[in-house]
């Protein structure tokens, strides 16, 4: 499977779906009567030994229906309104210790980052379905 966007629950790290796979999507839950912001951190995570470079992330909310969906490579601590005034949809993950390079992923150790998805006011209770993470990569083994 490769690279996997993980959630960490009661200390585990729970790969979600894959591949069209709904079963384990990311889940948020919105008051359809405001405009909800929801911040979730998630984490990359590989299952196998190869190393992995060039690793970008894209968020998308789907038909221009009103939701906004932002990421980014905020670390651990949770970002501010400042932080994500200048994300956007996409964002390459980039080595902590030398950001102009990019990341390269070659240990266990999870990498966190952030998503933000801000509902419309007055939306009907759904289940939004047309909303993806993709991720694009190299894989070395």
């Amino acid at each position: 499977m490769a690279l996997q966007v993980c959630s960490l629950v009661d200390g585990d790290y729970i790969a979600h779906s894959t591949d069209n796979d709904f079963t384990k999507p990311v889940l948020t839950i919105h008051d359809g009567s405001a405009r909800t912001v929801i911040d979730k951190k998630l984490f990359l995570k590989r299952d196998n030994s190869s190393t992995y470079t060039l690793i970008q992330l894209t968020i998308a909310s789907g038909d221009g229906d009103g939701w906004v969906v932002k990421c980014g490579d905020f670390g651990i601590i949770t970002p501010t309104e400042s932080d994500w005034e200048g994300a956007g949809d996409n964002f390459m993950f980039m080595d902590p210790e030398s950001p102009s390079e990019s990341l390269v992923l070659d240990t266990d150790s999870p990498i966190p980052f952030w998503i933000r998805i801000i509902s419309p006011a007055g939306i009907p209770v759904q289940n939004k379905t047309n909303s993806s993470l993709t991720l694009s990569f190299k894989e070395t083994a």
